[in-house]
């Protein structure tokens, strides 16, 4: 991981109740250069630098205690912007425009609910194999054959007229306009 030059975003006064006091902290903006999968991703860090400490020392960089997840997930969205991977968002989109539970969706899929939920939920980075099929299942025409084809899975687990409820609102998306 590299780093750039610290930037003073703004001091900040958090109050610690594992210390039952005020401490007070300087955010820095980094830009720094990590390694999302098998890609390097540059993008700026947000760290807190405890008051009094070198802002120069990379031993005194904290994750913001608000949210100490956030480079990370800032990190996950530039890969999402560069490799045009589908987004948290875009995935709950399509899965919605089909009118889908989660789990019938993952189902359809052939992926597992509480994964389907965690990629919807963005507290994962999907996989290259599961983004390839999210992106397939977007195009209504791919998705109308892939339900087609897991018939046999899908009436394990739901009834035989649910399955023909969504096939026959699927098939009326495909052939009612374009992709």
């Amino acid at each position: 991981m590299s780093k750039s030059v610290p930037k003073i975003i703004r001091q900040v006064a958090y109050y610690r109740p594992a210390l039952q006091q005020q401490t007070h902290y300087t955010e820095i903006e980094v830009e720094e250069t990590t390694k999302v999968r098998k890609h390097w991703v540059t993008n700026p860090h947000l760290y807190w630098v405890p008051a009094g400490v070198d802002l120069e020392d990379p031993d005194g960089y904290l994750e913001p205690l608000e949210d100490p997840d956030l480079n990370i997930r800032r990190d996950w969205s530039r890969y999402r912007e560069i490799y045009q991977i589908l987004t948290p968002a875009a995935i709950k989109a399509n899965r919605e425009r089909y009118q889908l539970s989660g789990r019938e969706y993952a189902l359809i899929l052939g992926i597992s609910h509480s994964s389907l939920s965690e990629l919807e939920n963005g507290l994962v980075l999907q996989s290259d194999e599961q983004d390839s099929l999210l992106t397939m299942a977007a195009n209504q025409t791919a998705f109308y054959q892939l339900l087609r084809r897991r018939q046999a899975i899908f009436t394990t687990v739901f009834s035989d007229q649910k399955y023909a409820a969504i096939l026959k609102r699927v098939e009326e998306m495909v052939t009612s306009k374009p992709n």
